[in-house]
C-alpha cells in the first residue's frame, strides 16, 4: 500500500526527478519502466548496465546526478534574494 501510494504521488508531484534508466537492465523493465518514465517533471538518462548499474556505469551516473543538481540550482531562485 505504501509503495502504491508513493507511486501515485510521484505521477504528478512537481518535485524534480531524475530517472536513471539501465540498458539493457534487468529489474526495471517493460511496463514498470514505462510507468516510471511517465512521471511529471522528470529527466531521464540511460546508462549501460544490468543489475548493479552503479557498478556498471559509476562515472556516467555521477555525471548525470551532478548535471541534474546543477540544472535544478540554475532554475531555482536564490533564497537570499529578498526582491521577490
Amino acid at each position: 500500500m505504501v509503495v502504491a501510494d508513493y507511486g501515485k504521488w510521484l505521477e504528478t508531484a512537481p518535485v524534480p526527478k531524475l530517472f536513471i534508466n539501465a540498458e539493457p537492465g534487468m529489474i526495471l523493465t517493460g511496463a514498470q519502466r514505462e510507468y516510471c518514465r511517465s512521471w511529471a517533471n522528470q529527466k531521464e538518462v540511460t546508462v549501460n548496465g544490468l543489475h548493479f548499474i552503479q557498478e556498471d556505469s559509476p562515472d556516467t551516473i555521477g555525471e548525470a546526478i551532478s548535471g541534474f543538481i546543477k540544472s535544478i540550482l540554475a532554475e531555482s531562485p536564490d533564497p537570499r534574494d529578498r526582491s521577490r
